[in-house]
């Protein structure tokens, strides 16, 4: 088999358009990997729904929850059979052409170890809203590193399941934060990665997803790691003058790379806690690396955030 298409699930709202767009894809030889973690609705009647035997479902024991995400996506990781895994959100959306592209990639391409999906947003009614940039050919982690793009979700990611496997899984962040991120950092460090120009992925932004529904706290503590992760994982020297140029660049950049996020999840908790928070805030400004731009464009954020509500 040369595809596993996994699925950790927990929200039935656009469960079967998900399981659709996998099941319409052109290319044929894979299989569809379901993992309930002990979601309250019934997931598995929407599963039982389709008659297709390259549909497997699991349930969790007991239920991971947000915070423990990534142990869902390590479970599919070693319950898959395909040379190749894709790892994609419950509420997110394949092209019927996706693993087709992804064959193109694996004959032009061959060797490497990941590969990079074209990405579309959608919104809750499926509408694409914005199309993400294109991207070269192929390029190198530290290139990648150094742009900074957004667009980037686990699920418009190709890995070698057995290399994933070797190198220990899915990098474990809390909530998932930045897990993408490190795990193709990982996987392509020593070749790159390699990036499709077609569209083939479709990413849902909703309310729902983990980021917008997460504690900021958890948030806050997973963006430390994350940036502990990065310097010692960018730590050694090139002997290629383009990446290492972009390296030294990454990383005298990257506590301002990172603070975004950190203001992000600062004016989202102000909003969520009407403030209430800002003392807690305040007190642990330097554990958390907020300083008084971040304190004050995220102020200014908190306001937006409980206009639009």
């Amino acid at each position: 088999m040369r595809y596993s298409i996994t699925i950790p699930a927990y929200k039935i709202k656009f469960l079967k358009e998900c399981i659709d767009s996998v099941l319409c894809q052109t290319y044929t030889d894979f299989e569809l990997i379901i993992l309930n973690d002990c979601s309250p609705e019934p997931l598995k009647e929407i599963v039982s729904s389709f008659d297709d035997p390259r549909i497997k479902y699991y349930e969790n024991e007991s239920n991971k929850g947000v915070v423990h995400v990534v142990e869902n996506w390590n479970k599919l990781l070693y319950l898959a059979q395909g040379e190749f895994i894709i790892c994609m959100g419950d509420d997110d959306l394949l092209m019927p052409k996706a693993l087709q592209i992804y064959n193109k990639l694996l004959d032009e391409y061959p060797g490497y170890l990941v590969y990079h999906l074209r990405t579309a947003l959608i919104n809750e009614d499926s509408q694409i809203t914005k199309i993400l940039d294109d991207k070269p050919n192929v390029e190198s982690i530290y290139a990648l590193a150094a742009s900074h793009n957004d667009g980037f979700f686990i699920g418009n990611y190709l890995f070698k399941t057995y290399d994933l496997r070797k190198c220990g899984g899915f990098v474990n962040f809390p909530m998932a934060l930045a897990s993408d991120w490190a795990t193709v950092f990982l996987m392509a460090k020593e070749k790159g990665l390699v990036h499709s120009h077609e569209i083939g992925f479709l990413y849902r932004v909703n309310q729902y997803t983990i980021t917008s529904s997460g504690n900021s706290k958890i948030q806050a503590e997973a963006n430390l790691k994350y940036e502990e992760w990065l310097k010692n994982f960018f730590l050694e020297p090139t002997n290629n003058k383009i990446d290492e140029f972009y390296r030294t660049w990454f990383l005298a950049n990257l506590h301002t790379h990172l603070s975004s996020g950190r203001g992000y999840f600062l004016a989202k908790d102000l909003s969520d806690t009407c403030w209430m928070s800002l003392f807690f805030w305040l007190r642990n400004r330097k554990k958390y690396g907020l300083n008084w731009k971040i304190f004050f464009v995220a102020i200014i954020r908190s306001f937006s955030y409980k206009m639009s509500l």
